[in-house]
Protein backbone atom coordinates (compact mmCIF):
# COMPACT_ATOMS: atom_id res chain seq x y z
CA UNK A 1 0.00 0.00 0.00
CA UNK A 2 2.82 2.59 0.91
CA UNK A 3 4.45 1.53 -2.05
CA UNK A 4 1.69 2.70 -4.31
CA UNK A 5 1.13 5.65 -2.66
CA UNK A 6 4.58 6.58 -3.53
CA UNK A 7 4.30 5.49 -6.96
CA UNK A 8 1.62 7.89 -7.21
CA UNK A 9 3.50 10.72 -5.33
CA UNK A 10 6.26 10.57 -7.87
CA UNK A 11 3.96 9.70 -11.15
CA UNK A 12 2.03 13.39 -10.05
CA UNK A 13 5.19 15.15 -9.14
CA UNK A 14 6.68 14.24 -12.49
CA UNK A 15 3.37 15.40 -14.07
CA UNK A 16 3.71 18.50 -12.16
CA UNK A 17 6.99 19.55 -13.14
CA UNK A 18 6.02 18.56 -16.77
CA UNK A 19 3.10 21.19 -16.56
CA UNK A 20 5.44 23.69 -14.89
CA UNK A 21 8.06 23.23 -17.84
CA UNK A 22 5.73 23.32 -20.69
CA UNK A 23 3.87 26.65 -19.30
CA UNK A 24 7.19 28.49 -18.68
CA UNK A 25 8.29 27.64 -22.55
CA UNK A 26 5.19 28.93 -23.86
CA UNK A 27 5.95 32.16 -22.51
CA UNK A 28 4.72 34.55 -25.59
CA UNK A 29 6.87 37.72 -25.57
CA UNK A 30 5.37 40.78 -23.73
CA UNK A 31 5.82 44.11 -25.82
CA UNK A 32 6.35 47.09 -24.45
CA UNK A 33 5.69 50.18 -26.53
CA UNK A 34 6.45 53.82 -26.64
CA UNK A 35 5.97 56.47 -24.41
CA UNK A 36 2.69 58.40 -24.68
CA UNK A 37 3.03 60.86 -22.15
CA UNK A 38 5.01 62.03 -19.42
CA UNK A 39 3.81 64.03 -15.64
CA UNK A 40 6.65 65.57 -14.37
CA UNK A 41 6.22 65.32 -10.41
CA UNK A 42 9.35 66.84 -8.84
CA UNK A 43 12.22 68.35 -9.97
CA UNK A 44 15.58 68.77 -7.78
CA UNK A 45 19.26 68.97 -9.17
CA UNK A 46 20.28 65.31 -8.81
CA UNK A 47 16.86 63.72 -9.50
CA UNK A 48 13.54 63.94 -11.70
CA UNK A 49 10.41 61.60 -10.21
CA UNK A 50 7.49 61.38 -12.94
CA UNK A 51 5.06 59.72 -14.42
CA UNK A 52 5.51 57.34 -17.63
CA UNK A 53 2.66 56.62 -19.68
CA UNK A 54 3.32 52.86 -21.60
CA UNK A 55 1.51 51.03 -23.80
CA UNK A 56 2.32 47.14 -22.30
CA UNK A 57 0.63 44.33 -24.61
CA UNK A 58 0.63 40.94 -22.44
CA UNK A 59 -0.35 37.71 -25.00
CA UNK A 60 -0.63 34.92 -22.21
CA UNK A 61 -3.36 33.50 -20.40
CA UNK A 62 -2.05 34.70 -16.91
CA UNK A 63 -1.09 38.16 -14.96
CA UNK A 64 2.30 39.62 -14.02
CA UNK A 65 3.51 42.53 -12.12
CA UNK A 66 6.57 44.81 -13.10
CA UNK A 67 8.37 45.16 -10.11
CA UNK A 68 11.64 46.70 -11.80
CA UNK A 69 12.56 48.64 -14.78
CA UNK A 70 16.21 50.32 -15.58
CA UNK A 71 16.14 52.12 -18.43
CA UNK A 72 17.71 54.70 -19.99
CA UNK A 73 15.72 58.27 -20.47
CA UNK A 74 17.06 60.63 -23.50
CA UNK A 75 15.16 63.61 -24.27
CA UNK A 76 15.74 66.02 -27.46
CA UNK A 77 18.78 62.99 -27.98
CA UNK A 78 20.55 64.85 -24.77
CA UNK A 79 20.41 61.58 -21.98
CA UNK A 80 19.17 62.54 -19.17
CA UNK A 81 19.84 59.44 -16.55
CA UNK A 82 18.52 56.17 -15.25
CA UNK A 83 15.20 55.01 -15.30
CA UNK A 84 13.93 53.12 -12.15
CA UNK A 85 10.49 51.90 -11.14
CA UNK A 86 9.44 52.91 -7.60
CA UNK A 87 6.20 51.52 -7.76
CA UNK A 88 5.08 47.81 -9.11
CA UNK A 89 2.85 47.89 -11.92
CA UNK A 90 0.34 44.56 -12.47
CA UNK A 91 -0.40 44.07 -15.53
CA UNK A 92 -3.88 41.64 -16.25
CA UNK A 93 -3.83 38.69 -18.71
CA UNK A 94 -5.03 39.53 -22.39
CA UNK A 95 -4.43 43.01 -22.32
CA UNK A 96 -3.06 45.89 -24.31
CA UNK A 97 -3.12 48.57 -21.72
CA UNK A 98 -1.52 51.96 -21.84
CA UNK A 99 -0.02 51.85 -17.73
CA UNK A 100 1.39 54.41 -15.48
CA UNK A 101 5.19 54.16 -13.89
CA UNK A 102 5.88 56.20 -11.10
CA UNK A 103 9.52 56.57 -12.03
CA UNK A 104 12.87 58.74 -10.59
CA UNK A 105 15.42 59.49 -12.83
CA UNK A 106 18.68 59.97 -11.46
CA UNK A 107 20.30 62.51 -13.61
CA UNK A 108 23.80 60.99 -14.98
CA UNK A 109 25.47 64.87 -15.92
CA UNK A 110 23.36 66.73 -13.83
CA UNK A 111 23.95 70.17 -15.42
CA UNK A 112 23.81 68.90 -18.64
CA UNK A 113 20.66 67.15 -17.92
CA UNK A 114 18.83 69.74 -16.03
CA UNK A 115 19.45 72.73 -18.36
CA UNK A 116 18.22 70.19 -21.36
CA UNK A 117 15.37 69.47 -19.23
CA UNK A 118 14.56 73.15 -18.73
CA UNK A 119 15.43 73.68 -22.42
CA UNK A 120 12.79 71.01 -23.41
CA UNK A 121 9.86 72.57 -21.78
CA UNK A 122 10.00 75.95 -24.07
CA UNK A 123 9.23 73.52 -26.76
CA UNK A 124 5.00 71.99 -27.45
CA UNK A 125 6.68 68.43 -28.57
CA UNK A 126 9.67 66.41 -27.29
CA UNK A 127 11.58 63.74 -28.43
CA UNK A 128 11.59 60.86 -25.26
CA UNK A 129 13.43 57.49 -26.18
CA UNK A 130 13.57 54.85 -23.66
CA UNK A 131 16.43 51.79 -23.69
CA UNK A 132 17.32 49.33 -21.78
CA UNK A 133 15.10 46.12 -19.59
CA UNK A 134 11.76 45.38 -17.53
CA UNK A 135 12.24 42.58 -15.03
CA UNK A 136 8.12 41.10 -14.91
CA UNK A 137 7.29 38.07 -12.60
CA UNK A 138 4.54 36.03 -12.29
CA UNK A 139 4.04 32.90 -9.55
CA UNK A 140 7.98 31.69 -9.76
CA UNK A 141 8.65 32.65 -12.97
CA UNK A 142 10.85 35.46 -13.50
CA UNK A 143 11.60 37.23 -16.76
CA UNK A 144 13.31 40.23 -18.20
CA UNK A 145 12.40 41.65 -21.09
CA UNK A 146 14.49 44.14 -23.18
CA UNK A 147 12.93 47.30 -24.35
CA UNK A 148 15.10 48.27 -27.56
CA UNK A 149 15.48 52.40 -28.54
CA UNK A 150 11.63 52.72 -28.62
CA UNK A 151 10.98 56.44 -29.57
CA UNK A 152 8.09 58.64 -29.81
CA UNK A 153 7.19 62.32 -29.88
CA UNK A 154 5.19 63.60 -27.35
CA UNK A 155 3.69 66.81 -25.70
CA UNK A 156 4.97 68.60 -22.46
CA UNK A 157 2.68 69.19 -20.18
CA UNK A 158 3.09 72.63 -18.66
CA UNK A 159 4.38 73.31 -15.07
Amino acid sequence: MKQINKKYLLLLSVLFVCIFSAAFFLIKPVKVGSVQSIQIKKISFSSLEMEVFLPIENPNFFAFDIHAADLDLTINDVRLGKLTSIDTVEIPARSHEIKMFKCKVKMGNVLVGFVSLLKSFQDDYVTVEIDGTVSVKSFAISKEIKVKRKKSSIKLPTL
